[in-house]
């Protein structure tokens, strides 16, 4: 009897040891939800090794901002410099991620609790976690946007700052919700919950698959960050977050910089920041006195200032109409019209008259013309329109509409009363298949010009044609596609290049660094003489352009 009391014991014992391996087990590593996810990370090393342990613990903010720089640093291959200068929050100094938030505050996609702290201890919401992986994504890839008609039951206590961010992220596949519609934005997100919105991240742009230094890269023909516009005899330049250089000597522009420069080469060494703002400069345009831009600050908010950039005023207060980014503004006289995707405003220059003269699905203005607005609207998922807009918003006109639309990834360009487009159809294999039409808005006739062979061509409308913009064997190749002179500038340079402008005799370029991909470089080419200069004029050899 004893023997048989012993034994049991003894088993009792085993049972319970094995129970509490199998728990302890189960409680150290990843739910099984999670686990493919925490080995995606760790195999890749992505994100900091001390948080592969107490999965199911609230994520921090400061952990959370490391991860973040994780997958920044493997997208963008860490190719960005910071200023040396002291840390803006004071109760971060001897946190082991301090580099990875004061890195993660300068590129702007994480902010403090207040002016002078961080509170890197304190847990994260949903909602923070969506809003700061918002922000994280479109820093990287600009062009990605969101549906808004996703259902969340909870919609009214999600907070209003966080609304857009929570779409952006339920309609991209980056999050998920709670069960039953629910997302509960006050909600924490614990360590395997994050590394699962980073896996989600990691796949959805291929991160790993198309190598370091794709997210630099990926928005070609566009170089991403940059927005040029020529007006009344000078070069305009939006800069967006990057490392920027007019004379080779790189200057750190973290925040959203407007420079202006002279295309008349006898104004030397007159090119200036005239703004700059910590918020998203999305759209600007200029006039004879104002430079009128739009950001998107909590009140998506536009102003003005004078031409040299000062004297800041607000003329309207956006947020009530839109939440989402401005893509288009064109001044006119007195009127201003700005676009945000889906409306069209219009409004006086002093903040007076709003009204919307057009609403779409999804609309982007991209051109003015005399008394219209030109737009590219996409219907539903298979269809786009080209179409124009009075300025008085009484008159809309379809001018052409393509119902095999998959993907477009040549923005329209207006030149002389006709518009060039590239848009892939449903069975095209790739954007090698879809050719660059033209669109003869008076004679209501199509006709293809071009046939795009490599992946570094642009199209560039100049003041004397519509350019394709390539590089070949290092000369930047621009073929005139409406009728005009070709032109070679052979630079022999080892990395992409565009056109920018055209100016007499002049052609303005900007090709990217070869060591730091997210630098640019603006150079001028004088046709006749075959010289190369800086953007003030001054001489530069050959080498120094490569």
């Amino acid at each position: 009897m004893k023997k048989l009391f012993g034994f049991l014991v003894v088993l009792m014992l085993i049972s319970l040891l094995s129970f509490t391996a199998a728990a302890g087990s189960e409680t150290n590593g990843p739910a099984v939800w999670a686990t493919e996810a925490a080995a995606y990370l760790e195999k890749y090393q992505l994100i900091p090794n001390e948080l592969f342990s107490d999965y199911s613990a609230p994520i921090r903010r400061d952990e959370f901002a490391a991860v973040l720089i994780g997958i920044y640093n493997e997208a963008c291959q860490n190719h960005y410099t910071f200023p040396n200068e002291p840390d803006k929050f004071t109760d971060t100094e001897s946190n082991k991620y301090s580099a990875e938030i004061k890195k993660a505050n300068i590129m702007g996609f994480v902010s403090g609790t207040s002016p002078t702290e961080f509170s890197p201890d304190r847990n994260i919401t949903r909602e923070d976690a969506a809003t700061l992986i918002y922000r994280f994504i479109k820093l990287m890839y600009p062009q990605e946007d969101a549906v808004l008609n996703n259902v969340i039951a909870d919609r009214d206590q999600i907070a209003e700052y966080a609304l857009f961010a929570v779409e952006f992220c339920l309609s991209n596949g980056i999050m998920n919700g709670t069960g039953n519609d629910m997302f509960s934005p006050k909600g924490l997100i614990t360590r395997q919950e994050a590394m699962v919105l980073m896996y989600n991240i990691c796949k959805r742009y291929k991160v790993i698959e198309n190598g370091r230094g794709a997210a630099v890269t990926q928005l070609t023909p566009a170089l991403r960050g940059l927005h040029e516009m020529v007006y009344d005899g000078y070069l305009y330049v939006r800069v967006q977050d990057f490392p920027f250089s007019f004379n080779n000597a790189i200057r750190d522009y973290f925040n959203y910089t407007l420079i202006r420069t002279p295309l008349d080469q006898s104004k030397k060494n007159q090119g200036e920041i005239i703004y700059m703002t910590e918020t998203p400069l999305d759209a600007y345009t200029v006039n004879k006195d104002n430079i009128f831009f739009a950001d998107r600050s909590p009140e998506r908010a536009v102003y003005s200032t004078d031409k040299n950039g000062e004297n800041k005023k607000l003329i309207y207060n956006m947020s009530e109409y839109t939440r989402g980014e401005f893509f288009f503004m064109h001044v006119e006289g007195d009127w201003l019209f700005v676009g945000d995707g889906i409306m069209l405003f219009k409004m006086r220059t002093d903040g007076t008259c709003l009204s919307i003269i057009h609403s779409g699905l999804v609309g982007v203005p991209f051109h003015a013309e005399g008394k219209y607005i030109y737009l590219l609207e996409i219907i539903y998922q298979d269809e786009f329109t080209i179409s124009r807009v009075s300025i008085t918003g009484d008159k809309t006109e379809l001018i052409h509409s393509n119902k095999r639309y998959d993907s477009g990834w040549s923005s329209p360009v207006f030149y002389e009363n006709k518009i060039y487009i590239a848009i892939l159809e449903r069975g095209m294999a790739s954007r090698f298949d879809a050719p660059l039409i033209e669109i003869d808005i008076d004679a209501k006739n199509i006709k293809q010009v071009h046939k795009f062979s490599s992946w570094d061509e642009s199209v560039i409308v100049c003041s004397d044609g519509v350019y394709i913009s390539s590089i070949d064997q290092g000369t930047l190749n621009l073929k005139n596609i409406s009728g005009g002179t070709d032109i070679s500038v052979p630079f022999k340079s080892k990395t992409e290049a565009r056109l920018t402008a055209k100016y007499g005799n002049y052609i303005y370029f900007v090709r990217i660094g070869e060591q730091a991909p997210s630098t640019r470089f603006y150079y001028l080419y004088n046709i006749e003489t075959g010289l190369f200069t800086d953007i003030y004029g001054n001489p530069i050899n050959e080498e120094e352009v490569r």
